[in-house]
């Protein structure tokens, strides 16, 4: 895929074949390789294209019964971003990092809020302002309410990147 020219993927069966491996009736680890192999798509595809054959899956697999593979999305979540411009971020990514920030899974919610730091450098300051931030800060206070974790952890990695996006 990576050495298929944009031209071809807009007619082959290749999108198709990748997004199949995202269904709920495949294994487990079929849907955690469809995540990467979307990321590596979204590079190959202009933006519309993105938001009309490859978002629905990016959707479901963030909205899937299993955490591993919601985890495996979302931390491909960047790579489909670079894809997309600020206007389909917003309307598309944002809302899927949202829900992922609130899942009940430590491990999705960490790679969201590592994810959500990695789309807000490509943010304008006022999208961080109004969107980004009230968002990192429900995870704090979210993540602050529980014992010691892995999410603690991840906060203290993380505060001095958030501070570099918001300069």
């Amino acid at each position: 895929i990576s050495h298929t020219k944009k031209d071809s993927l807009n007619k082959s069966d290749i999108i198709k074949q990748a997004l199949d491996k995202g269904n709920l009736a495949q294994k487990t680890s079929s849907r955690i390789a469809c995540s990467k192999l979307i990321s590596i798509l979204c590079r190959k595809l202009d933006p519309l294209q993105v938001e009309t054959d490859i978002f629905p899956s990016i959707k479901m697999l963030c909205q899937d019964i299993d955490y591993e593979v919601r985890c495996a999305m979302c931390s491909n979540l960047a790579e489909v971003a670079e894809s997309l411009g600020e206007v389909l971020i917003v309307k598309l990514l944002l809302p899927e990092v949202k829900e992922l920030l609130q899942d009940e899974e430590v491990h999705v919610r960490n790679a969201a809020i590592s994810v959500m730091l990695d789309i807000s450098s490509t943010l304008a300051i006022d999208v961080l302002k109004q969107m980004v931030a009230p968002l990192v800060w429900s995870f704090f206070d979210i993540a602050l309410c529980e014992k010691p974790s892995l999410t603690t952890v991840t906060i203290a990695r993380i505060i001095g990147k958030l501070g570099l996006n918001f300069l």
